[in-house]
């Protein structure tokens, strides 16, 4: 299970960071939840409950801010170092153009944090996807 709790108060819509919520096949955005303060987000996550953070574009000053909990049952592999999973997966968005750069993050996303070194290393010009915004209406 996750929590997210939205906790700025002050958060402007046109700065984008919902959290979307995915079909399990990623083929439709089901819902598309604005960081509202005091809100809170309860999802089931699994193998396929896929979720992200809409590209979130603010003034430097500012930051999306949340809490977040995570509940991790038992797996069902009986193997003691697949008991409980370790890192979430990435996979990239249906409506995003494929990016061999990215692919090299979601790669590396399942087995270690992504590090800033990454980033430079892939991205030395700097990273700023379009807005996102719009990729994930509300129905």
């Amino acid at each position: 299970m996750n929590l997210i709790y939205f906790i700025n108060d002050d958060w402007d819509p046109k700065y984008g960071g919902s959290l979307n919520l995915w079909t399990p096949t990623m083929s439709k955005c089901v819902e598309k939840i604005f960081p509202k303060y005091n809100r809170c987000a309860l999802f089931r996550t699994s193998d396929n409950s896929w979720h992200e953070v809409s590209f979130v574009k603010c003034p430097e000053d500012k930051s999306r801010k949340t809490i977040a909990y995570y509940y991790l049952s038992e797996t069902g592999i009986k193997k003691k170092e697949e008991l409980y999973r370790k890192k979430a997966k990435f996979i990239k968005n249906p409506n995003t153009p494929f990016d061999e750069r990215m692919k090299k993050l979601y790669d590396i996303r399942p087995i270690r944090r992504i590090t800033k070194e990454d980033m430079d290393e892939l991205f030395p010009e700097g990273w700023s996807p379009d807005n996102d915004a719009d990729i994930c209406p509300r129905d």
